[in-house]
């Protein structure tokens, strides 16, 4: 694989996991939001895209990240990205998903503890 191919998979794998782990949080907010609904017995509105079992999840989630990846992938061709570049702009991504994941995720975490808390018995 030359240099440019090489680099236009760089850039394109690096953006299709972002987007990837913008996304995921999001899911995980719903998840959270419709277990503490449920649990409280209020009313829950159901998304209309009907995700419901992990094959259907890992499906999209795998489908969404060929097709960002393609896209990215066909941008990064036309625009014949440098090297430098390309590396300047993957290391760009990875510090924004670790900004993303560390600070959705942890929202997600404190959401979860909150919840489970209402489960937990004392021992007298």
């Amino acid at each position: 694989m030359d240099l440019q191919t090489m680099t236009n998979v760089l850039v394109a794998m690096t953006t299709a996991h972002a987007m990837h782990s913008v996304l995921e949080p999001w899911g995980i907010h719903s998840k959270v939001t419709r277990l503490d609904a449920y649990i409280q017995g209020k009313p829950v509105k159901e998304s209309p895209v009907k995700v419901n079992t992990r094959s259907k999840a890992l499906s999209a989630g795998y489908g969404l990240f060929v097709v960002a990846f393609l896209f990215s992938y066909f941008v990064t061709t036309l625009m014949k990205i440098e090297a430098t570049t390309a590396i300047t702009i993957s290391v760009g991504l990875i510090v924004f998903i670790e900004l993303v994941n560390t600070f959705t995720i942890d929202s997600y975490h404190v959401r979860i503890e909150k919840i489970t808390k209402k489960f937990k018995h004392t021992s007298s």
